[in-house]
């Protein structure tokens, strides 16, 4: 059944909606036979290290300024993002987060999704984006106030978190060096009140 599409292309900047089908063509049609699906097969085919990590996060937050937005919003990647199907994934984006905690129906939780996260952190490296959870649970949160060495303690501007089926053999979600962070327990009252404001729904 066809749904609403999520985002009004026609408010979107051409080198964004350029961008959007070249994530659809990142996997090769040969790979979506057998009833597989693009949102399945996406992160063995895209590489997320590197300058194409920081193209990838960058064109999400350039999508937020077509549309006009700043402040937290999800948005999708994918073939279905039109409307046509449920073939796509869902980005959640974040400005000064507090922690990772993304919203979530109970069938992803069922199926196993899980979570990738980057951060900018503006005082690493000269605004370097960097991984902080890698395939992480989908009900995994991270407060970003306690963050270890390995980020110089510091609290990242921004984040982007990709909801998504588990992926056994990524193409590159971080780099030899990189270690994404162990889960930290958060206070319930500081998760609260960060959600109140999210634009985050299905």
């Amino acid at each position: 059944m066809k749904s609403k599409p999520v985002d009004d292309d026609h408010m979107l900047s051409n080198p964004v909606q350029r961008f959007h089908q070249t994530l659809i063509d990142v996997v090769p049609p040969d790979q979506l036979v057998n009833a597989a699906s693009w949102k399945e097969e996406f992160l063995k085919h895209k590489s997320l290290t590197g300058d194409d990590r920081r193209t990838f996060a960058e064109t999400m937050f350039t999508q937020l300024d077509d549309l006009g937005l700043l402040k937290n919003k999800r948005v999708y990647i994918g073939p279905g993002r039109d409307g046509s199907s449920d073939d796509k994934l869902p980005i959640d984006m974040k400005f000064a987060p507090i922690s990772t905690r993304v919203a979530f129906n109970k069938t992803w939780k069922d199926q196993g999704y899980r979570k990738t996260t980057f951060g900018l952190f503006e005082d690493i490296d000269s605004d370097q984006w960097m991984i902080i959870e890698e395939q992480a649970p989908v009900d995994a949160i991270v407060d970003l106030r306690s963050l270890g060495d390995e980020f110089k303690r510091a609290k990242p501007l921004k984040i982007i978190v990709i909801i998504h089926p588990e992926c056994e053999n990524p193409a590159g979600l971080r780099e030899a060096d990189e270690n994404p962070v162990a889960l930290l327990a958060l206070n319930p009252d500081f998760v609260f009140f960060e959600e109140q404001d999210q634009d985050f729904f299905e």
